[in-house]
């Protein structure tokens, strides 16, 4: 068994016309348990978070979350090293940051009333891992997600950070890593995704949640050698919509 601990403060503040304040004092204890010959690693974590709002415009507020996380690595043939099975379960909670509640530099608006967002994650897939060729994983996953904080388009210049009442995003991600000579590297990934509005509301109920495309895939080529290294890097986004009713919807586009 090897324990990891780990204790954090993080102080934030907002200065406008009245300043806001975030206190947060976080305790994480991990623990990693190897087993089998170690062909079966067990890595549970507890994370507890303590969290001081003082906000401009509205009452002092403490929140005191407790998330937990379990991951899973398998091999089931001893004499295959290349070949892994692995899983991860997790109860998420994750508090809207002062971007989200207090805007950018203009056509990002700020949303004082967000609530936290929290949510059951769990994946499932395989990792093949050869000695100096592709590295590859191909992982399921599912997110049930209560108040999940979404950026909206409000207006033709304006984006503004909301809560979604009921959400579930799965689907599959697979990714690779391809040595091709001695100083090249190329990787990449893609993603399938569904992700819908399930909270039961009439007019959203069943709507694909806004920016998060069903295709995406990305590729990297790097070159690289003592002194640095110089890559590209290609961005596929498949068409999605911006709003909650499905109506506003813009193209694929390559970056």
């Amino acid at each position: 068994q090897r324990w990891n601990l780990v204790l954090e403060y993080r102080g934030e503040q907002f200065l406008a016309v009245s300043k806001s304040v975030r206190n947060g004092a976080n305790a994480s204890l991990e623990n990693e348990i190897v087993l089998l010959g170690k062909r079966l690693v067990l890595n549970p974590s507890l994370r507890s978070e303590h969290i001081f709002n003082n906000l401009a415009g509205s009452p002092a507020l403490s929140l005191h979350p407790v998330s937990g996380k379990i991951g899973i690595k398998y091999l089931p043939v001893k004499e295959w090293s290349w070949f892994a099975l692995k899983g991860n379960f997790s109860r998420s909670y994750r508090v809207p940051n002062f971007t989200e509640l207090f805007g950018g530099q203009g056509s990002l608006i700020g949303n004082p009333n967000l609530k936290p967002e929290n949510g059951l994650n769990g994946d499932a897939g395989i990792v093949l891992n050869f000695n100096k060729i592709p590295r590859i994983e191909l992982s399921w996953f599912r997110n049930e997600i209560d108040d999940l904080i979404q950026f909206l388009q409000t207006s033709q210049f304006t984006v503004q950070a909301r809560n979604l009442s009921q959400a579930q995003i799965q689907g599959v991600e697979t990714s690779f890593t391809l040595p091709l000579f001695d100083r090249i590297d190329l990787s990449g990934n893609y993603t399938y995704q569904r992700a819908k509005d399930t909270s039961g509301l009439p007019g959203v109920d069943g709507n694909f949640l806004p920016g998060r495309p069903i295709h995406e895939a990305s590729g990297r080529l790097s070159l690289r050698n003592r002194w640095g290294r110089l890559f590209g890097d290609l961005h596929f986004l498949d068409s999605n919509y911006l709003d909650t009713q499905n109506i506003l919807r813009i193209n694929h586009r390559v970056l």
